[in-house]
Protein backbone atom coordinates (compact mmCIF):
# COMPACT_ATOMS: atom_id res chain seq x y z
CA UNK A 1 0.00 0.00 0.00
CA UNK A 2 1.61 2.88 -1.21
CA UNK A 3 -0.65 5.44 -3.28
CA UNK A 4 0.50 8.45 -4.95
CA UNK A 5 -0.37 11.80 -3.34
CA UNK A 6 -3.64 13.58 -4.02
CA UNK A 7 -1.57 17.13 -3.22
CA UNK A 8 2.12 17.89 -4.31
CA UNK A 9 4.63 17.60 -0.64
CA UNK A 10 7.46 19.94 -1.91
CA UNK A 11 6.62 22.93 0.15
CA UNK A 12 6.21 21.08 3.60
CA UNK A 13 8.63 21.92 6.40
CA UNK A 14 7.26 20.37 9.10
CA UNK A 15 6.25 16.83 10.07
CA UNK A 16 3.75 16.48 12.91
CA UNK A 17 3.87 12.21 14.06
CA UNK A 18 1.04 10.74 16.23
CA UNK A 19 2.73 8.51 18.53
CA UNK A 20 0.76 5.24 19.20
CA UNK A 21 0.19 3.02 16.27
CA UNK A 22 2.17 5.39 13.88
CA UNK A 23 6.04 5.67 15.51
CA UNK A 24 5.49 2.42 17.62
CA UNK A 25 3.89 -0.91 17.46
CA UNK A 26 0.82 -0.30 19.44
CA UNK A 27 0.21 -4.08 20.35
CA UNK A 28 3.29 -5.28 20.89
CA UNK A 29 4.11 -2.42 23.09
CA UNK A 30 0.88 -2.21 24.81
CA UNK A 31 -1.21 -5.60 25.50
CA UNK A 32 1.30 -6.47 28.17
CA UNK A 33 0.95 -3.05 30.10
CA UNK A 34 -2.94 -2.98 29.81
CA UNK A 35 -2.65 -6.51 30.97
CA UNK A 36 -0.93 -5.32 34.17
CA UNK A 37 -3.44 -2.48 34.52
CA UNK A 38 -6.40 -4.37 34.52
CA UNK A 39 -5.32 -7.04 36.61
CA UNK A 40 -4.57 -4.72 39.13
CA UNK A 41 -8.01 -3.70 39.00
CA UNK A 42 -9.66 -7.08 38.87
CA UNK A 43 -7.05 -7.98 41.74
CA UNK A 44 -8.51 -4.97 44.28
CA UNK A 45 -11.83 -5.30 43.14
CA UNK A 46 -11.77 -8.76 43.97
CA UNK A 47 -13.03 -10.06 40.54
CA UNK A 48 -11.15 -12.04 38.53
CA UNK A 49 -12.78 -12.35 35.58
CA UNK A 50 -13.18 -8.43 35.16
CA UNK A 51 -9.55 -8.12 33.66
CA UNK A 52 -10.95 -9.57 30.29
CA UNK A 53 -14.28 -7.16 30.62
CA UNK A 54 -12.04 -4.06 31.15
CA UNK A 55 -9.80 -5.31 28.02
CA UNK A 56 -12.89 -6.07 25.98
CA UNK A 57 -14.20 -2.77 27.01
CA UNK A 58 -11.39 -1.20 26.02
CA UNK A 59 -11.55 -2.37 22.80
CA UNK A 60 -9.30 -5.89 23.19
CA UNK A 61 -10.64 -8.48 20.84
CA UNK A 62 -9.28 -12.09 22.41
CA UNK A 63 -10.32 -13.86 19.67
CA UNK A 64 -7.45 -12.32 17.39
CA UNK A 65 -5.46 -10.86 20.02
CA UNK A 66 -6.03 -7.68 18.67
CA UNK A 67 -7.32 -4.14 18.79
CA UNK A 68 -10.30 -3.16 16.85
CA UNK A 69 -10.32 -0.32 14.85
CA UNK A 70 -12.64 2.14 17.23
CA UNK A 71 -10.58 0.79 20.50
CA UNK A 72 -10.89 3.41 23.19
CA UNK A 73 -7.61 2.31 24.63
CA UNK A 74 -6.04 2.85 21.33
CA UNK A 75 -7.56 6.27 20.43
CA UNK A 76 -9.20 7.92 23.67
CA UNK A 77 -7.13 9.84 26.39
CA UNK A 78 -6.40 7.98 29.62
CA UNK A 79 -8.77 10.34 31.43
CA UNK A 80 -11.46 9.03 29.39
CA UNK A 81 -10.12 5.25 29.37
CA UNK A 82 -11.02 5.45 33.20
CA UNK A 83 -14.13 7.10 33.24
CA UNK A 84 -15.29 4.35 31.02
CA UNK A 85 -13.29 2.22 33.62
CA UNK A 86 -15.06 3.94 36.37
CA UNK A 87 -18.89 2.68 35.28
CA UNK A 88 -17.97 -0.74 35.34
CA UNK A 89 -16.04 -0.29 38.75
CA UNK A 90 -16.83 2.79 40.52
CA UNK A 91 -14.67 6.17 40.46
CA UNK A 92 -13.23 5.70 44.14
CA UNK A 93 -11.37 2.48 43.13
CA UNK A 94 -9.95 3.85 39.83
CA UNK A 95 -8.61 7.15 41.82
CA UNK A 96 -7.37 4.76 43.92
CA UNK A 97 -5.25 3.35 42.04
CA UNK A 98 -4.13 6.12 39.52
CA UNK A 99 -0.50 6.54 41.01
CA UNK A 100 -0.30 2.60 40.58
CA UNK A 101 -1.48 2.22 37.18
CA UNK A 102 0.71 4.95 35.94
CA UNK A 103 3.79 3.84 37.31
CA UNK A 104 2.93 0.36 35.52
CA UNK A 105 2.48 2.40 32.28
CA UNK A 106 5.54 4.44 32.76
CA UNK A 107 8.01 2.00 33.32
CA UNK A 108 6.62 -0.30 29.94
CA UNK A 109 7.38 2.98 27.74
CA UNK A 110 11.36 2.13 28.15
CA UNK A 111 10.67 -1.44 25.99
CA UNK A 112 7.94 0.39 23.59
CA UNK A 113 8.49 -1.52 19.94
CA UNK A 114 8.76 0.84 17.13
CA UNK A 115 7.00 0.49 13.64
CA UNK A 116 10.05 0.33 11.65
CA UNK A 117 13.61 -1.02 12.30
CA UNK A 118 16.56 2.18 12.68
CA UNK A 119 13.58 4.35 13.86
CA UNK A 120 16.46 6.74 15.07
CA UNK A 121 17.67 6.42 11.49
CA UNK A 122 14.66 7.59 9.96
CA UNK A 123 14.33 10.61 11.88
CA UNK A 124 17.55 11.72 11.95
CA UNK A 125 17.45 11.90 7.99
CA UNK A 126 14.00 13.26 7.85
CA UNK A 127 15.03 15.80 10.59
CA UNK A 128 17.68 16.82 8.52
CA UNK A 129 15.78 18.57 6.36
CA UNK A 130 11.96 19.01 8.30
CA UNK A 131 11.23 20.34 11.61
CA UNK A 132 9.72 16.78 13.81
CA UNK A 133 7.22 16.80 16.57
CA UNK A 134 4.95 14.17 17.92
CA UNK A 135 0.82 14.75 18.84
CA UNK A 136 -0.79 12.04 21.14
CA UNK A 137 -3.70 11.63 22.53
CA UNK A 138 -1.35 9.82 25.44
CA UNK A 139 -0.55 11.91 28.34
CA UNK A 140 2.74 14.16 27.98
CA UNK A 141 5.09 12.53 30.89
CA UNK A 142 4.05 9.26 28.48
CA UNK A 143 4.95 10.81 24.94
CA UNK A 144 8.22 12.43 26.21
CA UNK A 145 9.36 8.47 28.41
CA UNK A 146 8.46 6.83 24.80
CA UNK A 147 10.58 9.36 22.64
CA UNK A 148 13.55 8.34 25.16
CA UNK A 149 12.71 5.03 25.43
CA UNK A 150 12.96 4.63 21.11
CA UNK A 151 16.02 6.99 21.42
CA UNK A 152 14.54 10.31 19.25
CA UNK A 153 13.63 12.75 21.84
CA UNK A 154 16.59 14.68 20.74
CA UNK A 155 15.18 14.73 17.23
CA UNK A 156 11.71 16.24 17.69
CA UNK A 157 11.76 20.00 18.52
CA UNK A 158 7.79 19.65 19.91
CA UNK A 159 5.82 17.21 21.38
CA UNK A 160 2.72 17.40 23.12
CA UNK A 161 -0.78 15.00 24.79
CA UNK A 162 -3.68 15.41 25.37
CA UNK A 163 -3.16 17.02 28.71
CA UNK A 164 -0.50 19.60 27.29
CA UNK A 165 -3.62 22.40 27.45
CA UNK A 166 -3.40 22.41 23.21
CA UNK A 167 -7.59 20.49 23.18
CA UNK A 168 -7.43 16.95 22.17
CA UNK A 169 -7.88 15.13 18.74
CA UNK A 170 -9.33 15.90 16.16
CA UNK A 171 -9.45 19.46 16.53
CA UNK A 172 -6.92 21.57 15.43
CA UNK A 173 -4.90 22.60 18.75
CA UNK A 174 -2.06 20.39 18.65
CA UNK A 175 -1.02 21.39 15.32
CA UNK A 176 -1.79 25.02 15.75
CA UNK A 177 0.71 24.83 18.89
CA UNK A 178 3.66 22.88 16.87
CA UNK A 179 3.45 25.21 14.17
CA UNK A 180 3.80 28.25 17.22
CA UNK A 181 6.84 26.29 18.56
CA UNK A 182 9.01 26.12 15.20
CA UNK A 183 7.22 29.14 13.10
CA UNK A 184 5.15 27.22 10.57
CA UNK A 185 1.93 27.52 9.18
CA UNK A 186 -0.02 24.60 8.94
CA UNK A 187 -0.20 24.70 5.30
CA UNK A 188 3.56 23.83 5.81
CA UNK A 189 2.70 20.76 8.06
CA UNK A 190 1.58 17.31 7.04
CA UNK A 191 0.34 15.00 10.10
CA UNK A 192 0.83 11.75 10.01
CA UNK A 193 -1.17 9.40 12.14
CA UNK A 194 -3.01 5.78 11.63
CA UNK A 195 -6.31 7.11 12.70
CA UNK A 196 -9.11 9.37 11.36
CA UNK A 197 -8.88 11.48 14.41
CA UNK A 198 -5.48 12.36 13.54
CA UNK A 199 -6.07 13.02 9.60
CA UNK A 200 -8.97 15.05 10.71
CA UNK A 201 -6.66 17.28 13.32
CA UNK A 202 -5.21 17.93 10.01
CA UNK A 203 -7.80 18.88 8.15
CA UNK A 204 -9.30 21.22 10.75
CA UNK A 205 -6.17 22.71 10.98
CA UNK A 206 -5.32 23.04 7.41
CA UNK A 207 -2.46 20.54 7.41
CA UNK A 208 -1.33 17.40 5.08
CA UNK A 209 -2.98 14.92 5.98
CA UNK A 210 -0.75 11.59 5.71
CA UNK A 211 -2.22 8.11 6.80
CA UNK A 212 -0.44 4.83 7.52
CA UNK A 213 -1.36 1.41 8.20
CA UNK A 214 1.10 0.35 10.92
CA UNK A 215 -2.26 1.17 13.42
CA UNK A 216 -5.37 -0.34 13.87
CA UNK A 217 -7.01 1.36 11.21
CA UNK A 218 -8.11 0.18 7.52
CA UNK A 219 -7.08 1.24 4.32
CA UNK A 220 -10.98 1.79 4.10
CA UNK A 221 -11.09 3.88 7.36
CA UNK A 222 -8.07 6.16 6.34
CA UNK A 223 -8.57 6.73 2.65
CA UNK A 224 -10.70 9.10 2.32
CA UNK A 225 -9.26 11.06 4.53
CA UNK A 226 -5.75 11.33 3.86
CA UNK A 227 -3.92 13.16 1.37
CA UNK A 228 -1.65 10.14 0.96
CA UNK A 229 -1.58 7.06 2.66
CA UNK A 230 1.16 4.49 3.27
CA UNK A 231 1.83 1.27 5.34
CA UNK A 232 4.08 3.05 7.37
CA UNK A 233 6.36 5.70 7.80
CA UNK A 234 9.45 4.36 6.52
CA UNK A 235 7.63 5.10 3.32
CA UNK A 236 7.76 8.61 3.95
CA UNK A 237 11.10 8.70 1.85
CA UNK A 238 9.60 7.65 -0.96
CA UNK A 239 7.54 10.69 -1.32
CA UNK A 240 8.85 13.79 1.02
CA UNK A 241 12.11 15.60 -0.95
CA UNK A 242 14.79 14.44 1.17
Amino acid sequence: MNKKPKTNLNHIKGLLFDKDGTLIDFSASWLQPIKDVTGLIADRAGQPDLQMKLMVDGGYVPESDSWAEDSAIAFETSENIYKRWSTMVGADLIDSLRAEMQAIIYASLENTVPVIDNMTGLLAKLGDRYTLGVASMDDEINVKQTLNGLSVHDHMAFYCGADSGFGIKPGPGMVHAFCKQVDLVPAQVAVIGDAVHDLKMARAAGAVAIGVLSGASSEQTLSEHADLLMNNIGNLVDHLPI
